[in-house]
């Protein structure tokens, strides 16, 4: 795994899943949510986005709730899944790229 990550170019987003992640948010926290999808803390950052030209996404919720965090990493609605992961999969059974 982690010499294919080597390979990998450093604008290039890894879709770490292709399914969201429910968790629980707690109101007053900070989270940061992997936009690269190199992170072993799905969907958190851990940090192996360092020498890519990805940020995490800094964000809060104003109450204690569950979420549907993105995995697929291609949302328009960052951190939240906007269900983009259906077309991700199609294009990956289709062998096109996303654009």
């Amino acid at each position: 795994c982690s010499l294919r990550l080597l390979r990998l170019n450093s604008t290039e987003v890894i879709s770490a899943a292709l399914i969201p992640k429910r968790v629980m948010l707690e109101e007053g926290k900070t989270y940061f949510w992997c936009s690269c999808g190199r992170s072993a803390k799905q969907p958190f950052c851990d940090g192996k986005h360092k020498g890519t030209s990805f940020k995490p996404v800094k964000f809060s919720v104003e109450k204690n709730g569950k979420s549907f965090l993105c995995r697929c990493k291609h949302t328009r609605n960052q951190p939240y899944c906007d269900l983009t992961h259906i077309k991700v999969m199609g294009k990956k059974l289709t062998g096109q790229k996303m654009s």
